[in-house]
């Protein structure tokens, strides 16, 4: 991605490599776990490898295409090798709005490495945040390799930029930029005992996160105000999909009712579910700011309709009265 701009403003700048970055065979990192040296990145395939790779019936075809260009969105493959390995990554634009989506398909083949997707944004002396169990934390910037669940998000004050993902963790980052951990490919329970040779070298030894692996991500830009407004709900809304049912119904029924609302995109409606002793419903939000807020929570089906404040990163949680909420503990005690 050489250049990504939203509403005018260049956020993403060289973006969207997979950098190959020197790992070794032990995968606890018992007395170094801090490799950065890269050994290179994927490069896009010539056209007869792409052929090849996409297993069409034709001798040649071009790594990067546009596949499909609808009303709704447009989405780009592009195919990329390094050494024996391969990748097929989508991107996927949507016709308005502002969310990017990249789905990666990983064939590994490389040992002791780690596969790194790098995010290069245009933003300067920027703060990354990283979600964790009700809360965000600041994260360092220096390289390292640090964790946060469903989201980041990179702001400069002004500007910013998240980043869901699904089933990844772990990443490092500098100033401006984040490269998202996607496999680390040490040996199996590889554990150095003194001098001892960690791995056999007269025989074939396996590896981690080798074949086939698939990672999808979800990035947004704006202000950095509306990112720390609704990184949150556009997060449990990517992390809850819809089910996939196997029947086909008419359409002909009626409709069923709404089964609630929030009116604040930053508090969450983290659970609404029985009680322990199965007596009542219980009813948990969550404030994703740091800052106090307020919201209005509207349950038709248990004529609720109330207006709740929470101080920052705070959870309440609530009993399901008759027509009101009930405060209570994380044990359901008044």
């Amino acid at each position: 991605i050489s250049s990504l701009s939203a509403d005018g403003k260049e956020y993403l700048h060289d973006s969207g490599r997979l950098n190959v970055v020197q790992n070794c065979c032990d995968p606890w990192g018992f007395n170094y776990d801090d490799y950065r040296e890269r050994l290179g990145s994927f490069r896009l395939l010539d056209e007869t490898e792409s052929a090849k790779f996409a297993a069409v019936a034709r001798k040649t075809l071009c790594p990067v295409r546009v596949i499909e260009d609808g009303k709704v969105r447009t989405v780009v493959e592009a195919l990329f090798g390094f050494g024996s390995s391969r990748a097929a990554v989508k991107y996927i634009l949507p016709k308005s709005g502002t969310e990017l989506r990249v789905h990666i398909d990983v064939f590994n083949d490389e040992k002791d490495i780690k596969l790194k997707f790098e995010l290069n944004t245009s933003l300067k002396n920027t703060t990354l945040k990283g979600r964790t169990a009700f809360g965000m934390n600041e994260l360092p910037q220096n390289g390292g390799e640090v964790t946060a669940q469903d989201y980041i998000i990179m702001s400069d004050g002004e500007n910013a930029v998240s980043a869901i993902h699904f089933g990844t963790y772990g990443l490092s980052a500098t100033d401006g930029r984040a490269e998202i951990t996607l496999l680390n490919s040490a040996a199996y329970c590889a554990h150095p005992v003194d001098d001892r040779v960690i791995m056999p070298d007269d025989r074939f030894g396996a590896r981690i996160d080798q074949g086939e692996r698939s990672y999808d991500f979800e990035f947004n830009f704006s202000s950095a105000k509306e990112r720390e407004l609704c990184a949150e709900a556009e997060s449990r809304l990517a992390h809850q999909p819809p089910y996939a049912l196997s029947f086909f119904p008419t359409g002909n029924g009626k409709a069923c009712a709404e089964f609630g609302s929030i009116s604040n995109p930053a508090v969450t409606l983290s659970a609404i579910r029985s009680s322990y002793d199965g007596k009542n419903k219980i009813v948990r939000l969550y404030n994703s700011l740091e800052t106090p807020a307020e919201t209005e929570i509207f349950l038709p089906f248990a004529g609720i309709k109330e207006k709740v404040g929470l101080k920052g990163y705070q959870f309440k949680t609530f009993i399901l009265g008759k027509g009101k909420l009930v405060p209570c503990n994380c044990l359901e005690e008044e």
